[in-house]
């Protein structure tokens, strides 16, 4: 896609990278379940990514390169689980690392979870407003 107004960023927020994949996979795979639509099991395995606003990644609280993270989530997806997603300072310019780890979780089509809290005590809908638990 092409950034039509080039004196604002494309995206500013996790939610349009999200949308931007899941729709990818809605009208380049027909038939298939977009990412968002696979059902997780209750007692999934869960890893939990933070990708802060200097470009740092974390998954369950250790530094990760994207290689090894995408490694990660191969076996993830091999086993139905699913990743919670937080980025600090969200609301900024994302750094290129979050667009990484969006991708790969695209990729590995597996189930996301996003957070506005390091704690990941919430979900955020892809509509961008909380989802009510």
């Amino acid at each position: 896609m092409r950034n039509a107004d080039k004196d604002k960023p494309y995206y500013m927020h996790p939610v349009p990278i999200i949308e931007k994949y899941f729709e990818t996979f809605r009208y380049k795979r027909p038939g298939k379940k977009p990412t968002s639509q696979i059902p997780v099991a209750a007692d999934a395995l869960i890893i939990k990514v933070a990708v802060f606003a200097d470009g740092r990644i974390t998954a369950d609280g250790q530094p990760v390169t994207i290689d090894s993270l995408r490694e990660s989530f191969k076996t993830l997806a091999a086993k139905k689980g699913a990743v919670w997603y937080y980025r600090e300072a969200a609301q900024g310019e994302p750094p290129p690392q979050a667009m990484q780890v969006i991708k790969a979780v695209v990729d590995a089509r597996l189930p996301i979870r996003l957070s506005s809290r390091p704690d990941y005590s919430d979900a955020i809908g892809f509509d961008g407003k909380p989802i009510q638990q």
